[in-house]
């Protein structure tokens, strides 16, 4: 006899399973754990995609720092870190372009992490940026304004 908490699990599985495999469009981001089960919150909508392209640029920039911290994987852990943000910086991105445009998210990751990496380099490292620098990243940021005001409809 299956046992009500089996029965539940194996519903969740199926609609999972048919979800996955009929190409419905849903995002599976949230997993949560209640009562010794793994509930899958599913969430379609195209905020979602903006929340994964976030994702993407907060990975990879993380990656950037912590090869920076493994000195040429000298450091055998934040090598692996940074191995680990880069994979999830990419699962990330995959889900974004589920429903961004794949050439204007592109332009917004590589350009958002370039100045955020560029930002924590200054905090984390100390490292020094000409005024030239300054201004061209300014320009980097003031091209991902552009961008996000003339979306098309």
């Amino acid at each position: 006899m299956v046992g009500k908490n089996q029965q539940s699990t194996v519903i969740l599985l199926r609609f999972f399973k048919n979800i996955v495999f009929n190409g419905a469009d849903f995002y599976p981001p949230f997993l949560f754990l209640y009562q010794n089960r793994v509930i899958f919150a599913f969430i379609k909508t195209k905020s979602m995609g903006v929340l994964f392209l976030a994702l993407t640029i907060i990975a990879e920039s993380a990656a950037v720092i912590f090869m920076k911290l493994s000195n040429g994987f000298q450091h055998k852990g934040y090598g692996f870190a940074a191995v680990i943000t880069y994979l999830l910086s990419f699962v990330f991105l995959t889900l974004a372009l589920k429903t961004l445009n794949v050439g204007i998210a592109n332009a917004i990751w590589a350009g958002a992490s370039t100045v955020v990496v560029a930002i924590l380099g200054i905090y984390i490292f100390k490292e020094q940026l000409t005024g030239w620098q300054i201004i061209f990243l300014l320009l980097v940021v003031v091209g991902l304004v552009g961008l996000n005001l003339t979306k098309p409809a």
